[in-house]
């Protein structure tokens, strides 16, 4: 089953260009619709130990702007926590924030929202990013789920590599020459079944980034 989402959202980013905005529609909507997401949040990491949001989708703009979009790393965030600890983080107490969260604890998320998912994305064991999804009911996180959604940071993290510098290791947007149907009905190309093998492996995604294209791929 999740293999099945993760194969969708290879091929998503592999057919064309996306802006951040499509990347999350498509997260919300289809990858992890299944799982009554709603909404989605992205913040990049920046030198400075700064976190400034650079997409979201589905969230009303005035719910927030409660919340500023540029904030410390420091500062105790379900969003900067997953990227301080290095691990996923579950909030299933909305519209309600935990104690911990003393920051934010007098704004309380006032939507149809009972859950989020925080997690982090790396580039080459380096956090880059954090990510929140957002979910209609609450979540129990389980082994499963959690390397489906390691993989989604993964994968995530690929995209905004691509966005950011002029080299681009790995090729997301190959012509389609030679496809052939995945285990889950979805036509791959040879590439986008190579991403999806590693990633049902466990590779991680320095292998992705580093993994050097095949001749059918050229």
């Amino acid at each position: 089953m999740y293999l099945k989402w993760t194969s969708e959202f290879i091929k998503f980013l592999g057919d064309q260009d996306h802006t951040i905005e499509d990347v999350l529609a498509h997260l919300v909507l289809r990858v992890m619709a299944p799982l009554k997401a709603t909404s989605a949040v992205i913040a990049k990491l920046d030198n400075q130990n700064s976190i400034m949001t650079i997409g979201r989708y589905g969230i009303n703009s005035d719910l927030y702007g409660q919340y500023e979009d540029c904030f410390s790393l420091n500062d105790r965030l379900p969003i900067t926590d997953a990227i301080r600890q290095r691990k996923m983080i579950v909030i299933n107490t909305l519209p309600e924030w935990p104690a911990e969260y003393a920051e934010i604890l007098t704004s309380p998320y006032q939507s149809e929202e009972a859950s989020l998912i925080a997690f982090p994305i790396d580039k080459s064991g380096t956090p880059i990013a954090s990510a929140a999804i957002f979910f209609e009911s609450s979540f129990e996180m389980n082994p499963e789920i959690e390397l489906f959604i390691q993989s989604i940071a993964n994968l995530i993290s690929i995209y905004l590599s691509t966005q950011s510098g002029p080299a681009k290791v790995i090729n997301l947007h190959p012509a389609p020459i030679s496809t052939q149907s995945s285990q889950s009905g979805v036509d791959l190309t040879q590439r986008q079944l190579l991403i999806l093998r590693m990633i049902s492996e466990g590779r991680t995604n320095i292998c992705l980034l580093y993994t050097s294209p095949s001749p059918r791929d050229s």
